[in-house]
């Protein structure tokens, strides 16, 4: 399955929004949730806006990836006037999740798994945008990966016992 479609509409999108001046968050987000729905809904996935996070939901981040059980990625948008490491240093501070998360001002991309940054990625460069993507939505908990073997070892062992 290829990005490839989802990120063309996103560049096409977000390059008619600054064409016309609108540089803002709340004006530029709308492009980047639309591609991770694009592709949520290809995969058989869901695509959440303002999923909540935290002991009680009292946090947002501004979209999560899910699957029927559980949280598969979140994503959190800043605009280009933002510092973005600033903004991640806030947002760990606040408790934000980080086990599957993008983080992103319409120019780059920061993307944390296992609690820690893995990558950096130019949002101007379609196949860094693809790479990027690749890595979000194959991206499994080292728990799950855990959990994964064991089905499969007891699933083998299933006749013998």
């Amino acid at each position: 399955m290829s990005f490839a479609p989802a990120i063309a509409t996103y560049q096409s999108t977000l390059s008619q929004l600054k064409k016309h001046g609108f540089h803002g968050e709340s004006q530029t987000r709308r492009a980047f949730a639309e591609m991770l729905n694009t592709i949520s809904t290809e995969r058989g996935l869901t695509y959440v806006d303002e999923y909540p996070v935290g002991a009680r939901g009292q946090k947002r981040v501004d979209g999560a990836v899910r699957d029927t059980y559980s949280t598969l990625g979140y994503w959190e948008t800043k605009d280009e006037y933002n510092d973005l490491q600033t903004e991640i240093k806030t947002k760990i501070a606040a408790g934000y999740p980080l086990n599957n998360t993008i983080f992103e001002d319409t120019n780059q991309a920061i993307l944390w798994q296992n609690q820690k940054e893995v990558a950096r990625f130019n949002l101007r460069e379609d196949a860094e945008i693809s790479t990027l993507l690749h890595t979000f939505f194959h991206h499994t908990e080292e728990d799950k990966e855990g959990f994964d073997a064991a089905v499969t070892t007891f699933v083998d062992k299933i006749p013998e016992l």
